[in-house]
């Protein structure tokens, strides 16, 4: 108090002509140097004050402070010239006085007392803070951008609504200025003044604080949600987490200088645009240690001024009932227990947060707050894994329901994975813990929720680690294979042609003569041999990918089919044993690409086409140079030799034009449908293969059909075991995909 009363000495002065301004400010440099000393007194030993005029201020000052009640506002109601206060501004003054400098407007008279009046000093900022678009309401006042003109500076300026109530909304509203402004964090929005401005007679209780460009973490996880943008990409999982760590020191800072919050939710998280994280909103928080006082006790609106949706509002705040957003707040909060809500409370609502985070809903949801509160107090939290899994099933059946009908649903992950993403069973247990019904079951502080979430991501960054080494592996393992099969090739080739030459090589010939043939045989040894050492380091490559990561499915696929062809190679070969061991490789990598090979299940399509010529019938005109071409004996179907001597070829050194059944090179067939199809399974009787009806085929949507018997006459024997009867008629062709077991068939159509 003294500091302001030395100041109203001074400026007194002033506008009684005993001092200068040079002289004020001078005085006032040695008054910042040296606080042992009053203002009063080094304008005394300067020699600036006669004693007259020193007795004369001295009333003054006492006279001014028994009219306006304090010094301050005093100081208030004085004119003080520009340049003075600069002066006295660039000086190292404590924060109070300077503040009391910041204050000074001319023409303010004594103020009646009003609601304002029992909270605060009356402070008029009509000059300090220019006002500008509004950025944000809520039920009791409303946030606008703003502009500090003294400091130059963006502040966003949180104001009350006119007529918002009475001296205890004022004394809350006031007090979450004051709460916030102790907490000096950076992930906690900086207070710079609380105060009441003055316009046009009305007085209006305020909070000046940072500027945050960016929006809520509630808006943030909407976006991810669906998608927009490039929010996925900006916000993945790490990088949501890591907002939550902030969110975690935050908290933990406030709780260490004895603050809770009481109303943590993603709302109450903005994310700045450059990274930015702060935790906002401390209206309903609990100063350890003090008593909430019922007079200022917040009270959302009911009835025509309530939210639709109530599980995201405020509820009241009085001891007794529940205080905070019923969505996110803790049972012992839920419940009423006002007394019993202390830092575990808030490592409860933190727990919500990561929830909201994981599963991009929030806990508990519900028509009114009073659902959400009911099965807040159940316990009954359904776990994030089995939440995102319900999420996914809702999003598959609503795209089936929505069909064509135009309805929007969320696109996939960008990655080609499923969204949401599953939960880890870690993320999962640090949720469950942080959420537990019993507060000494939870995180022992909100640091520890922080450090449990910092142990998973180190693990996940050694796990993304690992994953991009094994998909190194595996990159460098289909290279492997490539050149494998290249080598495979040129084995082939290779072989042919020691075949070839090999024709012709004598057992008398000389060493020279078969020299040729031998570098042939060299080559396919090394070719075989080089091929070999391809396919072991192949299978080494992409079994190291696995060392990396143990279920890598690439890795999997990869070896699977390594493994599955070699399978066949040596099926080709006729090498059972061989057969057998890579049988079991490809089942022991197989993640269900290879069931139905594995089981030798196999489709059967079949499609009947015809001609529309009648050259088969009737017979066509074709050249002798034209059956040359063709290459075959068109009535018995085999194979001409050198054109000369087939049975029933006519002379082909005539030179006039013959009528043949078949078919020229303009005969195009076309697609027929409607041909019977029967399907039959040989069985081996007695060492004989006879055709039955085939069992282990699924029969869904075939019928048992009778052969014609002129189809059977000709094609069995009357003594063959066969019967009509086990014959399955699959029905008119098209037959597409019927589904066949392992095994060797007739198809009769």
């Amino acid at each position: 108090m003294a500091q302001e009363t030395d100041l109203l000495f001074a400026v007194l002065g002033l506008q009684m002509n005993f001092l200068t301004k040079d002289q004020v400010v001078e005085c006032g440099a040695l008054w910042a140097s040296n606080r042992k000393k009053s203002l009063k007194t080094i304008l005394n030993e300067k020699g600036y004050l006669k004693p007259a005029a020193r007795m004369a201020l001295e009333a003054l000052v006492k006279a001014q402070i028994e009219e306006f009640g304090a010094a301050e506002r005093s100081l208030a109601a004085l004119p003080v010239d520009d340049d003075v206060r600069r002066s006295l501004l660039a000086l190292p003054l404590p924060d109070k006085v300077k503040g009391t400098l910041l204050e000074f407007k001319p023409g303010a008279k004594k103020p009646a007392p009003d609601a304002v009046e029992t909270v605060v000093m009356t402070r008029s900022e009509r000059d300090r803070y220019r006002l500008g678009a509004e950025i944000g309401r809520g039920g009791l006042g409303r946030v606008v951008a703003g502009q500090d003109t003294i400091l130059g500076r963006e502040v966003a300026i949180k104001e009350m609504l006119p007529g918002s109530g009475d001296a205890g909304v004022v004394k809350r509203f006031l007090r979450e200025g004051e709460v916030a402004g102790r907490l000096m964090h950076p992930n906690i929005v900086p207070v710079f003044d609380v105060g009441v401005r003055e316009d046009a007679g009305k007085r209006t209780p305020y909070f000046a604080m940072g500027f945050i460009h960016g929006r809520d973490l509630k808006d943030v996880l909407r976006d991810v949600e669906s998608a927009k943008g490039n929010a996925r990409k900006e916000f993945n999982r790490p990088m949501l987490l890591r907002v939550f760590q902030d969110v975690c020191l935050a908290v933990s800072y406030a709780h260490d200088h004895g603050v809770v919050h009481r109303d943590l939710k993603p709302a109450n998280v903005m994310v700045g645009k450059y990274g930015e994280v702060y935790v906002v909103d401390w209206g309903l928080a609990k100063v350890m240690g003090q008593k909430d006082d019922p007079s200022s006790t917040l009270v959302v609106p009911a009835g025509k001024d309530a939210a639709p949706c109530d599980s995201n509002a405020p509820m009241l705040t009085m001891e007794g009932t529940v205080l905070g957003t019923p969505a996110y707040m803790p049972p012992e909060q839920a419940d009423g227990r006002i007394a019993e809500i202390d830092e575990k409370s808030d490592i409860y609502s933190l727990g919500s947060i990561l929830y909201e985070i994981l599963t991009f809903r929030p806990p508990f949801e519900g028509a009114t707050g009073l659902n959400v509160i009911a099965k807040v107090l159940t316990g009954n939290l359904t776990p994030p894994s089995q939440k995102v899994s319900e999420i996914r099933q809702a999003r598959k059946d609503a795209a089936g329901t929505a069909g064509g009908s135009g309805v929007r649903t969320p696109p996939p992950m960008t990655n080609g994975g499923e969204f949401p993403e599953s939960v880890p069973p870690e993320l999962e247990s640090i949720v469950m813990k942080a959420m537990a019904m019993e507060k000494g079951a939870r995180h022992a502080s909100a640091r520890d929720l922080h450090d449990d979430v910092q142990r998973f991501l180190e693990g996940e960054k050694q796990r993304e680690y690992n994953h991009q080494m094994a998909l190194a592996k595996v990159e460098a393992g289909k290279i492997l294979v490539e050149q494998m099969e290249k080598l495979r090739k040129d084995l082939e080739a290779a072989r042919k042609e020691a075949e070839e030459k090999g024709k012709d090589v004598k057992p008398h010939w000389p060493v020279e003569k078969k020299a040729e043939f031998w570098t042939i045989q060299e080559k396919v040894k090394a070719l075989r041999r080089q091929g070999v050492e391809k396919f072991t380091e192949a299978g080494n490559t992409l079994q190291a990918a696995l060392t990396f990561e143990r279920k890598n499915p690439e890795a999997r696929a990869a070896l699977a089919d390594l493994y599955w062809n070699q399978y066949v190679r040596e099926e080709e070969a006729g090498d059972e044993a061989e057969m057998i061991h890579y049988e079991s490789l490809v089942r022991e990598y197989n993640d269900g690409q290879y069931d139905d090979r594995l089981k030798g299940n196999g489709s059967l399509t079949v499609s009947t086409k015809q001609f529309p010529c009648r050259c088969l019938t009737e017979g066509r005109t074709v050249k002798p140079d034209e059956m040359e071409v063709m290459g075959y004996h068109p009535l018995s179907g085999r194979a001409l030799d050198g054109h000369k001597g087939a049975e029933g070829l006519p002379d082909l050194e005539q030179k006039e034009p013959i009528r043949l059944k078949v078919h020229g090179a303009e005969c195009r067939a076309e697609p027929l449908a409607g041909a019977d199809v029967w399907l039959l399974r040989f069985i081996e009787d007695r060492k004989v293969l006879v055709p039955r009806f085939p069992d282990g085929v699924n029969p869904e949507g075939a019928v048992h059909g009778e052969i014609p018997s002129a189809i059977l006459d000709r094609l069995y024997d009357p003594g063959s075991p066969f019967r009509p009867k086990d014959g399955l008629y699959l029905g008119k062709t098209p037959v597409s995909k019927f589904a066949v077991p392992m095994g060797s068939y007739l198809l009769i159509i």
